[in-house]
């Protein structure tokens, strides 16, 4: 993901990220915001684009509005496949976290089986 506008205005950066989806330039709007002592303080929006190769079009597109977009993607099958990618990684950390604590209960199970065997003798 690279990062092609920052703004102060909510609605300004939400303008630009339908702006560059509208034209095949799938892209994300990342609030930011400063944490300090507890308190939420906004610092601006920040809009990125996920194919790095669309870069320059997304800069030209800013800056013209009628800029013709050279290799536009599908939206919605770009989101379905991010989707499907989200799902499978979703699903490997919880297989990992299966293992992991699978891993650590069996340990444990075998520990306490090894002690009722080692009191009985």
């Amino acid at each position: 993901m690279k990062l092609v506008y920052k703004s102060n205005d909510p609605n300004e950066a939400n303008d630009i990220t339908m702006l560059l989806e509208n034209n095949g330039i799938p892209s994300e709007l990342f609030e930011n915001d400063l944490r300090n002592r507890g308190t939420h303080i906004p610092d601006g929006q920040e809009v990125h684009i996920y194919v790095n190769t669309q870069y320059n079009d997304a800069l030209e597109l800013i800056k013209k509005p009628n800029h013709e977009v050279k290799h536009p993607i599908d939206i919605s099958k770009f989101n379905k496949t991010l989707e499907s990618e989200e799902v499978k990684s979703s699903i490997n950390q919880l297989k990992n976290q299966f293992i992991k604590y699978g891993s650590i209960v069996i340990a444990i199970f075998l520990l306490f089986l090894s002690y009722l065997i080692y009191i009985k003798t």
